[in-house]
């Protein structure tokens, strides 16, 4: 591990904002070990002072140079405001704690935020390629991974060095021989320990990154194929499969953290093995125990700071791929087109989806305020074609002109709005389904009770228990399939677009219903000049229209013309 790298890594990743706190934080880590030693550092003489307290007169008069009467009064006052000390330097401590896992916690909702941020501003096809496994990773898990176990260990693994130097150079230079010994063996045995682990940890590393999006998959595609699954009975295939990589990561989990916790207890062992030696060696008795109980003391700082260091490679280490994912997150927004006065036209578009061709030299002119049908065969190109209307995809060739101005395409055009044929839900009520996120004080309630009412919809959400406030679950059952398709036209209609476009959005319709939707559907597109385009088989509409496009052998033919 590069530190330095790491450090500027790390940087990278962090929002700007918060730079400055995150170096503060260094410092108060180590100012955090200061005071550790400082609380040690007269936990020392005092037990010096009840074990022997002429080798403490004699150690004051050889360093200080100064003679102390350890019979005064002023003894006690001094070992209760050390006391008291040591109470301020704990509430200090928590403090500081508290105060640092907030700061890394919003971190890693910035971070999560910053990745959901870049999922959903990226190009339809570069969507299509992700895998989603890794994309529910990156919002949830490696932000979380970054800052409480990367982030967390590289902090305090300098103030824990900090704290380590001043230790041993204290204690080098009262018990140099002794300190020397045991310094040589507990990190001799540290480093062997490390390097027999190190490569367990870049395997964790690995699998963290790995398995954690795999089983993420088997989530999607349990809740994805659900009907499927069951009636396939295949159930126990996929709960296998999902088990299998949790198993995986869990198992990991658990080595790391019983490592995590084992450590200090093999360097207490060590230690005291190297303390049992040492008591052959020619000390007199009183050293021997003033020795000991000051070694006893520093270890309670000493063995932590070690393994708290060795740790902290470690969690670096096994969480290092969490720096990898995160420098991807590419911190851009690209805003979409949002004007429309006039027409929009596509002149000579060619598409293909690698080289398979869909569309070759199609045309279209769209005027604002047209009703227009596109026809063809399923799977001929006609929802490729509308995602290249709606700007979601980039034709290889061709022009794309907005009022006569030719502008490069690639992001959804925000007077724009899309319905598909199985439209999205999501937990909320239905006026949160409707609204999509809107300020409540902003709600026109009016103009949706108007487009429940023209869709024949409001009576179905008036007699639900809880009206328009009724709480819908994701793809809830509470609606029928054409009910679903209603209320997501509301939705696109509420928005009041320029652009409407319906991918085969009324064909779970019976046909009364359907004919009262596209009749007010036409009163949008002649009264409000809402432009409108109906991907549909179903000719019982076709009355209603201006234009009728089809897609038939990878072109556009005009078979209607206003």
């Amino acid at each position: 591990m590069n530190i330095k790298q790491t450090y500027f890594d790390i940087l990278s990743i962090i929002p700007e904002n918060k730079h400055r706190k995150l170096f503060i934080f260094f410092i108060k880590s180590i100012l955090n070990g200061l005071l550790d030693l400082i609380s040690m550092a007269y936990v020392v003489p005092i037990l010096i002072l009840f074990f022997d307290p002429k080798k403490l007169e004699s150690m004051v008069s050889t360093h200080l140079n100064y003679t102390i009467n350890l019979h005064s009064s002023w003894v006690l006052f001094l070992s209760l405001g050390l006391l008291l000390l040591f109470f301020i330097k704990t509430i200090i401590q928590t403090k500081f704690n508290s105060a640092l896992y907030r700061f890394l916690f919003d971190i890693s909702t910035e971070l999560s935020m910053a990745s959901i941020t870049n999922f959903i501003n990226e190009k339809y096809l570069q969507f299509q390629k992700e895998d989603k496994g890794k994309i529910l990773q990156s919002i949830t898990t490696v932000p979380d991974d970054f800052c409480r176990n990367l982030l967390h260990s590289f902090i305090f693994l300098f103030s824990e060095i900090f704290v380590l130097i001043i230790i041993l150079t204290s204690l080098l230079i009262l018990y140099f021989k002794i300190t020397l010994i045991i310094l040589l063996v507990v990190l001799s045995f540290s480093t062997f320990i490390y390097f027999i682990q190190r490569r367990r940890f870049l395997l964790f590393d690995t699998i963290y990154h790995k398995s954690e999006s795999k089983a993420n998959n088997h989530i999607l595609n349990i809740l994805d194929g659900f009907l499927e699954i069951k009636s396939s009975q295949n159930e126990e295939y996929f709960l296998n499969e999902y088990k299998k990589e949790k198993s995986l990561l869990n198992n990991v989990s658990a080595e790391l953290i019983s490592y995590y916790s084992n450590y200090s207890k093999y360097l207490e062992i060590f230690l005291i093995l190297c303390l049992a030696i040492l008591t052959f060696f020619s000390f007199q008795k009183n050293d021997t125990i003033v020795l000991f109980s000051i070694l006893g003391a520093v270890c309670l700082r000493l063995i932590p700071s070690i393994s708290k260091i060795m740790n902290g490679i470690t969690m670096i280490n096994s969480h290092f791929y969490t720096i990898e994912v995160l420098n991807k997150i590419k911190h851009k927004k690209e805003r979409g087109i949002n004007i429309f006065n006039s027409t929009i036209e596509l002149r000579n578009i060619y598409f293909s989806y690698g080289k398979n061709a869909i569309l070759k030299n199609c045309n279209i002119n769209i005027k604002k305020g047209s009703f227009i049908g596109l026809k063809g065969n399923s799977g001929i190109g006609k929802t490729t074609f509308i995602y290249l209307i709606l700007g979601v995809l980039e034709p290889q060739k061709g022009n794309y002109l907005i009022d006569e101005k030719e502008i490069n395409i690639g992001n959804f055009l925000s007077f724009a709005n899309y319905v598909p044929q199985q439209p999205f839900l999501f937990k909320g009520s239905i006026i949160d389904n409707i609204v999509m996120g809107q300020e409540k004080a902003n709600i026109n309630y009016d103009y949706i009770f108007f487009l429940c009412k023209k869709l024949a919809l409001h009576d179905v959400i008036e007699k639900l228990n809880n009206g328009y406030k009724t709480i819908l679950e994701h793809n809830s059952l509470r609606l029928s399939g054409g009910q679903k398709q209603r209320l997501a036209i509301v939705r696109a209609l509420y928005t009041k677009p320029d652009l409407l476009i319906l991918d085969e959005a009324t064909n779970q319709q019976n046909k009364s219903l359907e004919q009262q939707i596209f009749i007010f559907l036409k009163e949008l597109s002649i009264n409000s000049k809402t432009t409108i385009i109906n991907v549909s088989h179903n000719k019982d509409v076709d009355s209603f229209l201006d234009d009728i496009y089809i897609i038939k052998d990878e072109k556009l033919e005009n078979i209607i013309d206003s």
